[in-house]
């Protein structure tokens, strides 16, 4: 051990402290005490020191704390040593332990003194207090700013509008949520730059977009408006409608822009839309062939047609500063005032009405017109204005009256026709009963002159005689085939239901053809709504001429009926000698034969009655024939039900 050290621990060359207080119990006691809480309260404090700064590693000049903990610590440490000096007389220990605590002073003082401006700058209690209150409230305020700005976002988006918040100066974007939806972008990154948006925009619509905020930005005009179109990923375009503000500093240099936009593109389609329905109703209300006007709840035009102008003679202009009551007849006002009153009154929807106008030149011209209302689109069943058609019918209404002059002209000619087939009628009774008369005179007279020569007359005149009555019954028979063609077709007959083949069954009964002949009848019994009696007619016609005409006492008629919807198609056929086709239009004449009379008691008047009868019906008759081929007779009869 060295000198020094024997001699800090050396006992014997000191005598202990506790002699300078001649060992008196109270007063060794006293400073025992002391000393050893003065001690124990040094320890302590570092300790609880070194504590708060390694919990609390944001607390300004930790070193110093730490300095002033040794500090302490060794202040501490030289009480203990007065308390062991009591007893035991190290001093030079004792002394170092006071070196090693001036040592630490002294450096803490040291790096105590630059640190005072600052300890001084610190703020009061009360300060912090306010502070502690200002910070308090900026977060309130912020939080009360991130409510609205959710509050703002939700009510941005019930309005399908979204809206953004440009930095200009780091070119940092806020989008809303509904932005980012707008711009085909995934929500949730609000943190936009400008070419985000720029690389959305269409490229045809950029520039001019770019061009409208450069010349806001040079001419600090605030407000920003512009409409354009996007490109989605899926390449859909979407219109978008964007209004925004500029924010300028006190240079006058632009800050911020804050604004709002919406997806226009369904307004957008919808009017493009309405553009192509108002191209297509102003092309079809140019370019109709009638006149097309609105017109005022009290009557003055509002728009007309060039047609409308054509028709009343008046340029659009001039037809502009009147009324439709200005240019209708005096006359025909009433009526139409009436319709007029009845459409406010929703007594109806619309009318009809001819009238006439007054054209400009004072001539009158009749039209056609046709109202009704346009109802306001905002106010339900709210009558707007009149929408009216007016059609030229001067033409039509001349060509009436020329037609009424002709019905006229007709109704005399159809009652004097009457007065005269009346006359002929009589006419033909008379001459049919005076000619007949003396016809059957002179038959009776051939029979008395027999009856009284009876065995006297030769042979020859015998014949002679029954010659002249069979030309004196021929003559009968040809005077009343002249009665009754005559009276063909002008005869009224009631139309009744008929049953054909019942009908047919009834004629040949009454015809009572030869044995040897055999007659076909259709197998069907369709019902036919028609004149009985000619009918009857013209088929008993056909079938007994079927049969006199055969050149065979035996023979095959055949008739049939074919279904036409709105007629019927009969055929009375035959197997005879047939009709050369150079005679199949002169047998329907008047007294046309194909046989000598001398040899056939024919008339010649049948056929052309039954072609009268038909044609009268609406019905035609044809005849397909050639020699040695038989006869058909084909006509159609309507149904008058159809």
């Amino acid at each position: 051990m060295s000198v020094f050290g024997a001699s800090v621990f050396l006992l014997g060359q000191y005598i202990p402290h506790g002699h300078c207080y001649l060992w008196q119990t109270g007063l060794v006691s006293l400073h025992v005490a002391s000393d050893a809480m003065i001690a124990l309260a040094y320890y302590s404090i570092p300790t609880m020191l070194i504590y708060f700064v390694r919990q609390r590693q944001d607390v300004p000049f930790s070193k110093l704390f730490w300095l002033f903990g040794f500090f302490i610590a060794a202040c501490g440490t030289s009480h203990v040593m007065e308390v062991w000096t009591l007893w035991f007389p190290t001093y030079w220990l004792s002394g170092g332990v006071k070196a090693i605590t001036a040592l630490i002073s002294v450096y803490t003082a040291l790096e105590l003194y630059p640190l005072i401006p600052n300890a001084l700058a610190l703020p009061s209690p009360e300060q912090v207090k306010q502070i502690d209150t200002e910070i308090k409230q900026a977060k309130a305020a912020q939080i009360e700013s991130e409510t609205d700005r959710e509050r703002l976002a939700l009510a941005l988006a019930a309005a399908s509008t979204a809206a953004w918040d440009w930095d200009i100066n780091t070119n940092q974007m806020y989008w809303t949520p509904e932005h980012e939806i707008i711009f085909g972008y995934e929500p949730g990154r609000p943190y936009r730059v400008y070419e985000d948006w720029s690389n959305r925009v269409h490229p045809k619509d950029l520039h001019q977009v770019e061009a409208i905020i450069k010349n806001a930005l040079n001419k600090q005009i605030e407000e920003f408006k512009a409409q354009y179109r996007i490109v989605l990923p899926d390449m859909s375009l979407r219109w978008i409608d964007a209004v925004g503000r500029f924010l300028f500093d006190a240079k006058g240099n632009a800050v911020r822009m804050i604004g709002t936009l919406k997806d226009i593109t369904e307004r957008k389609q919808t009017e493009e839309n309405l553009k192509e329905s108002e191209e297509r109703f102003r092309a079809t209300f140019e370019q109709a062939a009638v006149g097309i006007a609105h017109v005022s709840l009290a009557g003055q035009w509002l728009r007309v047609n060039q047609k409308l102008c054509d028709i009343v003679g008046y340029t659009r202009e001039e037809l502009l500063q009147l009324t439709f009551q200005d240019i209708t007849y005096s006359e025909d006002l009433d009526i139409d005032l009436g319709y007029v009153n009845k459409l406010l009154a929703s007594e109806i929807d619309n009318y009809s009405l001819e009238k006439r106008y007054i054209r400009k030149d004072g001539s009158l011209i009749w039209v056609n017109i046709n109202v009704s209302f346009v109802y306001d689109t905002v106010l339900p069943r709210q009558p707007k204005y009149f929408i009216g058609v007016v059609e030229d019918i001067d033409q039509r209404k001349e060509a009436e009256q020329e037609l009424q002059a002709l019905n006229d002209v007709l109704m005399q000619t159809t009652n004097l026709l009457r007065k005269r087939n009346q006359e002929l009628d009589q006419f033909s009774y008379i001459v049919s009963h005076d000619l007949k008369a003396p016809l059957r005179a002179i038959a009776n007279l051939s029979e008395w002159i027999e009856d009284d020569l009876e065995g006297q007359l030769p042979e020859e005149n015998q014949q002679q005689m029954q010659l002249l009555r069979q030309r004196v019954h021929r003559m009968e028979d040809m005077i009343n085939g002249m009665l009754v063609y005559s009276r063909a077709g002008r005869t009224e007959v009631a139309v009744e239901p008929v049953y054909i083949k019942d009908l047919i069954e009834e004629i040949i009964d009454s015809l009572a053809p030869p044995e040897t002949f055999k007659i076909i009848i259709p197998s069907s019994n369709p019902q036919l709504m028609t004149k009985r009696l000619l009918l009857t007619q013209v088929l008993a016609n056909l079938i007994s001429n079927a049969i006199k005409h055969h050149e065979r006492p035996d023979g095959t008629i055949e008739i049939s009926i074919k279904d036409l919807g709105n007629a019927y198609e009969f055929a009375v056929a035959d197997d005879g000698a047939g009709i050369a086709p150079e005679y199949h239009d002169k047998i329907f004449g008047v007294f046309q034969t194909l046989k000598p009379r001398d040899g056939n008691e024919n008339t010649g008047i049948g056929l052309s009655i039954v072609k009268k009868i038909i044609e009268s019906e609406g019905g035609s008759i044809t005849l397909e024939s050639d020699v040695n081929q038989g006869a058909t007779f084909r006509f159609t009869w309507p149904n008058a039900t159809t």
